[in-house]
């Protein structure tokens, strides 16, 4: 399909009619061969995409030729100054067809659009085969129809939502809960209270010390369940979705009878408070864990208690059973997953491998196989029988708080405090693909064009060096004890300084690859540094509420500047080094570098400053706002998430630029004031053009964006984001004036 045709699909019809028609195509093409393999990829590319391509179609190159960067070919030099540690484009061979498609989308672009460098989106061809975007914060707790084609989530916002997991659509917002009764006051981190009937019909979901029966048609609440004397913390529905079975911190557990909502009988038998229960697909046999450290085995038609499972040394907080009831693994605050035969009460083997706690558990119906999320950012697929992990998915940038699983195994759900639902394909058994980044989120990014390197900060306490030339990872600069906040570069490329919440900044000779000296005197974190272009003054922000000016080669602090009352978030400095820019959270302020005197108060008292610079020369200012503003009877509340320009000669504000649709975590500007850059919580880096407010283009990450720079004259820029990812993009022109676009992948 010529990708012109695609592109207009896309516009008219949204990305699903077009992910069906590759199916066809790959029907009637048929084979094994590298055709209906290609196919599949860019296919999957496509799938991948929908959630952004969905209410922007305009990204359709950024976001295709993104995704399939990893079956392109090698291009471009090798950078001189030293090795590649990550040679991302020699992972796979080049796909010929891939190649071809890549170009074909280039060649058909029409209008101007920011072309991904490194492979930093998802990638195609592993298992991950579809995103849900989550608009109502974490998503908490997850359940799936046996078939693997509806799912019922828990959002952050206190709302339950039904998915098409097929589609990647949401069909239904089930109500919203006030906070008076909400079980968003159980903790999070154990809420698994969901679930959905085999036909998705309806959901049932907990709700303080009762559960809710949902209509999913029709959105409404069709029944409670009340009876319990605590909250109810889990929730497990049979395979007919006629009986349900409620665990809950009064130490019992409930079956229910659903078509009524009549209780059948109330199970005894634990010392503490019951976290979670599980129930076989006839509603026959359950198992509950509980903080009194057991598991317990229940005849549901008797009611009896069949037998103890004993040997987690913590409170047991999930628990899964194979449809025949013989296998149960449950999930324990002793960092422990264990397998159990339910029958004989024997304990088979313990689960190992994560790093940090596991948050929820699921078995294949016939009990080999397990899945394990965990606050790690990753899943792990188990095999029962040996005890062995046989695969991590690591496509997650935050907590994975819940799975879900088909009854084939085929399908699984992930849900994740990053604002994602993520599908995944577990019969494609290449897991994920994770390029080189940060351990944690990306904080600051800043270029030298003449050294030929960008450089990045992070959470994780290091600064990394990456190559201009090919985008490979040149080092890693460690010494900070604490997050790394920002950097900033000498326009030489020579040195670099950096800023952190150990309290110090330091300067680093980057060919030499040392740290060269601390600068100290900030009593507080620090937030923010900026560099003049001749490299000898450096300024920097800080929670003590001060921004400080350093001679850079010997050190020295030159000047201290009080004024706010905050802590100051921000700094930026004009080419010269004369005037420079602070941000506190209500205030922007213009200050007299030479004599370390405040001269005025761009912004004053207006809350929701997020960040600002100024252009080289020091004639405009941007600075990014987010703030809400609710009517008289608090019923409703308008966001608002923007910048404003500002002319600082002429003392007046010249434009906002309106367009992201959550807060701006960052911006930038280019060498001749012309461009300005954007991210933002909403995903995504926006160029804008400064002259007339008009958004030249747009690119979407799959995490939050969080910092971003010009890394030459205004073609070349550089991006974090949340997941620890440094983005090289390149603004591209359409193809009348690129023809050889396809040669620099």
């Amino acid at each position: 399909m010529e990708p012109s045709f695609l592109q207009e699909k896309v516009i008219a019809f949204g990305p699903e009619p077009l992910v069906a028609d590759y199916d066809l195509v790959r029907h009637e093409v048929g084979g094994a061969d590298d055709g209906p393999r290609s196919l599949a990829l860019i296919q999957n590319a496509i799938r991948l995409s929908s959630n952004i391509l969905a209410t922007d179609s305009g990204q359709f190159a950024s976001q295709i030729v993104g995704r399939l960067l990893r079956y392109q070919s090698k291009v471009g030099p090798s950078h001189s100054i030293t090795s590649i540690i990550e040679p991302w484009h020699q992972r796979l061979p080049g796909n010929k067809d891939v190649q071809r498609f890549v170009t074909s989308v280039v060649e058909a672009t029409e209008n101007a659009w920011l072309r991904p460098l490194r492979p930093t989106l998802h990638q195609t061809g592993t298992s991950l085969r579809r995103i849900l975007q989550s608009e109502s914060g974490s998503v908490l707790a997850v359940a799936m129809t046996p078939d693997g084609r509806f799912a019922a989530a828990a959002h952050g916002d206190n709302t339950l939502k039904v998915w098409d997991v097929e589609r990647g659509r949401e069909l239904r917002s089930l109500g919203g809960f006030g906070k008076s009764d909400h079980w968003q006051y159980v903790n999070p981190s154990n809420i698994n209270g969901i679930g959905i009937s085999a036909d998705g019909t309806l959901v049932l979901s907990t709700f303080g010390k009762i559960l809710k029966v949902w209509d999913v048609a029709s959105g409404q609440e069709v029944r409670r369940l009340e009876g319990h004397s605590e909250d109810v913390n889990d929730v497990a529905l049979s395979g007919d979705g006629r009986t349900a079975i409620s665990a809950s911190a009064d130490k019992t557990l409930k079956v229910w009878d659903l078509g009524s909502g009549r209780e059948l009988r109330t199970l005894r038998g634990h010392t503490s408070f019951v976290y979670c229960v599980a129930l076989s697909s006839d509603g026959r046999i359950a198992v509950s864990g509980s903080a009194d450290k057991t598991l317990k085995v229940w005849d549901l038609g008797s009611g009896r208690q069949l037998r103890t499972l004993r040997g987690h040394t913590s409170v047991v907080t999930c628990v899964a059973l194979s449809d025949d009831e013989r296998i149960a693994v449950s999930r324990s605050n002793d960092k422990t997953l264990k397998v159990w035969d339910t029958r004989s009460g024997r304990r088979l083997c313990t689960l190992t491998g994560h790093t940090d706690w596991i948050d929820d558990i699921v078995l294949r119906h016939d009990g080999c196989l397990a899945l394990s999320s965990s606050s790690d950012n990753s899943l792990k697929v188990w095999d029962t029988r040996t005890g062995r992990g046989t695969r991590t998915l690591a496509e997650h940038q935050d907590d994975v708080t819940g799975i879900a699983l088909s009854k084939d195994g085929r399908v699984a759900l992930s849900a994740s405090k990053d604002r994602t639902l993520k599908v995944w394909d577990l019969d494609i058994e290449d897991g994920s693909y994770v390029t080189e980044g940060h351990a944690g989120r990306t904080t600051g990014v800043a270029a030298s064009a003449a050294g030929g390197y960008a450089i990045s900060a992070s959470e994780d306490r290091t600064i990394k060096i990456w190559s201009l030339m090919n985008r490979g990872l040149l080092r890693t600069l460690t010494g900070h004890a604490d997050c790394v906040n920002a950097v900033a570069a000498t326009r030489d490329g020579r040195l670099v300084v950096s800023a952190s919440d150990d309290r110090t900044l330091k300067v680093w000779d980057v060919t030499r690859e040392r740290e060269l000296r601390t600068l100290k005197g900030h009593t507080d974190g620090v937030k923010g540094v900026a560099l003049s272009w001749d490299g000898q003054t450096a300024i920097s922000a800080s929670a003590d509420r001060t921004i400080r000016a350093w001679h850079v080669e010997s050190g020295r602090e030159i000047h201290t500047m009080h004024g706010d009352s905050s802590d100051v978030l921000s700094v930026a400095m004009s080419a010269d080094g004369n005037l420079a820019v602070s941000v506190t959270d209500s205030n922007v302020r213009l200050w007299d570098l030479q004599n370390g005197r405040e001269l005025s108060m761009i912004v004053s008292n207006q809350l929701g400053i997020a960040t600002a610079t100024i252009t080289p020369d020091g004639r405009l200012a941007v600075y990014a706002r987010n703030f809400a503003i609710s009517d008289l009877e608090g019923s409703a509340t308008a966001y608002h998430f923007l910048l404003k320009v500002f002319d600082i000669r002429d003392w007046r504000e010249l434009r906002a630029l309106v367009g992201h649709a959550a807060a701006v975590t960052g911006v930038a500007l280019s060498e001749d004031g012309r461009q300005a850059l954007s991210v933002s919580d909403d995903t995504t880096l926006r160029v804008w053009n400064l002259e007339t407010g008009a958004l030249s283009a747009i690119f979407s990450c799959d995490n939050s964006a969080t910092c971003c720079a010009f890394a030459d004259s205004g073609n070349l820029i550089i991006a974090g984001d949340a997941g620890g990812n440094v983005h090289f993009l390149r603004l591209e022109q359409p193809y009348a004036r690129a023809s050889d676009a396809s040669c620099d992948l």
